[in-house]
């Protein structure tokens, strides 16, 4: 089996050509370690646990964007256009600057003494999706109000936020709550382009609406009277 590779570096496509053993099921990872190991050894991308729970190793493969590690060549066809993710600095090649998405998580966190108590297991159920988030950043990467306003949270940490706002435990409601407002949580679309490309089926699009829901309830935010403008992305 005979495929083409194309690899977004410098600015420009750097292409490679593979045959490959037709009867082996092969990742995209794969085909990126084979490409290092025996073509071009100066390609840089990253990946670490190669079972899709680090998040590490997202990139866009023909305009959508996947974790490298669990996703077949197979979805692809023959030609596979590999590039790093949308709306994040690029470091080299397809590794991309993960601090932005690290300032957007500080920015909407408890401060210390502001912990939540002992979880039982069904709370626990109710929330895990929050839990499971594994900090890939393909959902912020895909999310149209991120490239008009900055200043906006983002779904990742407006997800992994879920957690503190609808815990019955939580020691902080209306801390969160006020930090939810401050990110411009309200500016959310609902386009649902950060649900549909989750690597990990965490539906962040739900949360937020569950969240502003909240929100409303308490007064912090009022309840929208028409929708914003911003149009859906395609991947």
């Amino acid at each position: 089996m005979s495929i083409s590779v194309e690899i977004w570096r410098n600015n420009g496509w750097f292409s490679y050509n593979l045959n490959l053993d037709p009867n082996k099921s092969l990742t995209v990872l794969d085909i990126l370690n084979i490409i290092k190991e025996e073509l071009d050894p100066t390609i840089s991308y990253r990946s670490m646990c190669r079972s899709g729970i680090c998040g590490t190793c997202a990139v866009r493969v023909n305009s959508r964007p996947v974790l490298a590690c669990k996703t077949g060549i197979i979805e692809f066809g023959d030609v596979l256009k590999i590039e790093p993710l949308f709306g994040l600095p690029v470091v080299k090649d397809l590794v991309v600057d993960h601090e932005v998405l690290v300032s957007r998580i500080k920015g909407i966190s408890l401060k210390e003494g502001k912990k939540s108590k002992v979880l039982y297991p069904e709370d626990i159920q109710k929330l895990e999706k929050s839990f499971e988030c594994i900090l890939c950043g393909v959902c912020d990467s895909v999310c149209p109000v991120i490239l008009e306003a900055p200043y906006f949270g983002g779904p990742m940490a407006f997800l992994r936020s879920y957690k503190h706002l609808v815990n019955k435990y939580e020691e902080s409601t209306q801390d969160i709550g006020n930090l939810l407002k401050k990110k411009f949580i309200n500016l959310c679309t609902h386009c649902k382009n950060c649900s549909i490309a989750c690597p990990r089926f965490l539906y962040p699009e739900q949360a937020i609406s569950q969240e502003e829901e909240i929100l409303i309830s308490m007064g912090i935010i009022a309840k929208p009277n028409q929708q914003s403008g911003f149009d859906f992305l395609s991947f």
